[in-house]
């Protein structure tokens, strides 16, 4: 199996991440893990999926189904389809600007966290 070109084939811009998780399994069940790369492939994948699958489920909201219920910053497709992070302030001022600029939000995603390691 020629790894380099498997890899790059899996991920296509604007894929639904339910996919990409079925692609990955797929392409898992073509290792025989005879082989330490092939085991290492099986696992890498494994770990991949297992990481995809735990993700919470973020999607794009429409502000003409809701506005964001707290004051916070967010992720937002203007009125020009650009992505772009707004504020958003509970007040009248905010909703009237929000549904006149903004086509759609989500929350920004955690902050990156480093794993702490136990010495021992």
């Amino acid at each position: 199996m020629n790894m380099p070109e498997t890899f790059t084939a899996v991920m296509r811009k604007g894929e639904k991440m339910d996919d990409l998780i079925e692609k990955l399994s797929n392409l898992r069940c073509q290792f025989n893990c005879f082989d330490e790369s092939e085991r290492y492939a099986y696992h890498t994948l494994s770990e991949a999926i297992k990481v995809l699958s735990e993700r919470p489920k973020q999607r794009w909201i429409p502000c003409s189904e809701r506005l964001p219920d707290k004051p916070n910053m967010y992720t937002v497709t203007d009125s020009k389809g650009d992505v772009v992070r707004f504020v958003f302030y509970d007040n009248d001022s905010s909703r009237k600007y929000w549904r006149r600029c903004a086509k759609a939000w989500m929350p920004l995603p955690e902050p990156y966290r480093a794993e702490r390691r136990e010495e021992g």
